[in-house]
């Protein structure tokens, strides 16, 4: 869902942010994806005051709260597939006054490392929670092995949002070559893995 007027201590300017929660038993995992025509900061320029707006407006409680950030696929830059690293607060919220005069706006506290690359268990989790994180989950994909160029097909088994765990070791997002769109011993024009 798109939420509009997510507001900075720091802009004028109001936040718009597509939002995605799936909840689970333990953990709602609130996924901040940017926008083109998002009219005020990044996400990563106001993590701090968004968060703590979301979970008001969505009704999640604060310490159930996973966020995620996450920016588009940019095959211009050989990203194929979205960003997603995790946000991570302290329990603490405070109140800041806001830019010119306006309302004060509550603030969360970082963690000493407040973005996180998502690991293996929690994208898995995210993933099991119905999040599509990668379209090329299962499907025999081409990496490149060196700087020398060499490259080889493996199958992607998982995607943490930086990472392509595959059958035969971890290669980083900008490490992918291609998708190969048949496979062999296939007659031409069959898709080369299960539909995305």
């Amino acid at each position: 869902m798109r939420i509009s007027g997510i507001r900075s201590a720091y802009s004028a300017l109001e936040s718009t942010f597509e939002v995605a929660v799936y909840p689970t038993d333990v953990r709602h995992f609130v996924v901040i994806s940017e926008l083109d025509d998002n009219p005020g900061p990044s996400i990563t320029n106001c993590a701090e005051f968004a968060a703590p707006q979301l979970a008001r407006r969505l009704e999640i409680p604060w310490k159930r709260a996973v966020f995620i950030e996450s920016y588009p696929a940019n095959p211009a830059l050989g990203q194929r597939d979205p960003t997603f690293d995790r946000i991570a607060f302290t329990g603490e919220i405070t109140l800041m006054p806001g830019f010119a005069s306006r309302p004060p706006v509550p603030k969360a506290t970082f963690a000493d490392r407040g973005w996180q690359p998502l690991d293996l268990f929690l994208a898995t989790a995210l993933q099991e929670a119905g999040c599509q994180m990668s379209t090329l989950i299962g499907r025999t994909v081409r990496f490149r092995e060196s700087a020398q160029g060499a490259s080889g097909e493996y199958r992607v088994l998982g995607y943490d949002g930086r990472r392509y765990y595959t059958n035969k070791g971890v290669f980083a997002s900008e490490d992918l070559v291609g998708v190969p769109t048949a496979c062999p011993g296939r007659a031409a024009g069959h898709s080369a893995g299960p539909a995305p």
